[in-house]
């Protein structure tokens, strides 16, 4: 996801927060008392629990003040920094390896990966638990056909295998070695996430 990097700054993050994993959960925490802005709002006290939204995609967030203004910041990318300590490049993501996304695990769950491979995870592709194959809806059940479809997102070019498959799975395994041609290595495939 493309975001706004200033409010991602370690120096900034520190300044109003601090994570822990006290219960099992790693959790963000208010790291300054400090009254509601302009009246209104609740009052934030320090170590109380910052990540307490859920935004409308399934993310964790917390809110703190910039320039006498609120602020949204996701709760994972806030952990990885702070875990880590170090800022993130605007060509990089944090991903949920597990698809989990309250999973704010930063050693077993949260990894750094570049945009590009983070569009792979679309909620599309998760739904259906098919990364990059398509299914020809126009056929009857009986002779369903998959084929495999990818966009190179550093070119914008479409790419596919050039054929169709009788089954998921063999159009799965089709679409990996494409995914692995085109992103490398340490790119989501079929297989990585379980679908296979």
């Amino acid at each position: 996801m493309r975001r706004n990097n200033v409010k991602y700054k370690l120096e900034l993050l520190r300044k109003f927060f601090y994570i822990s994993n006290e219960s099992g959960e790693w959790r963000v925490h208010h790291g300054l008392d400090r009254g509601a802005l302009k009246g209104k709002g609740r009052c934030v006290w320090k170590g109380d629990i910052a990540d307490r939204l859920v935004t409308n995609k399934g993310y964790r967030s917390c809110n703190f003040p910039i320039d006498g203004k609120q602020t949204h910041v996701l709760a994972h990318i806030v952990i990885w920094v702070l875990y880590n300590e170090k800022d993130i490049s605007d060509d990089f993501d944090i991903d949920h390896e597990n698809l989990n996304k309250i999973d704010n695990n930063p050693v077993d769950n949260l990894r750094l990966i570049s945009h590009r491979l983070n569009s792979i995870n679309c909620s599309r592709s998760m739904k259906r638990r098919m990364l990059g194959v398509l299914e020809d809806k126009r056929r009857p059940k009986s002779q369903k056909r998959f084929s495999v479809r990818l966009k190179n997102f550093s070119t914008g070019e479409r790419l596919s295998s050039g054929g169709m498959y009788g089954t998921a799975n063999e159009a799965k395994i089709a679409a990996d070695k494409l995914i692995l041609k085109i992103y490398g290595p340490d790119a989501p495939t079929n297989r990585s996430m379980g679908f296979l």
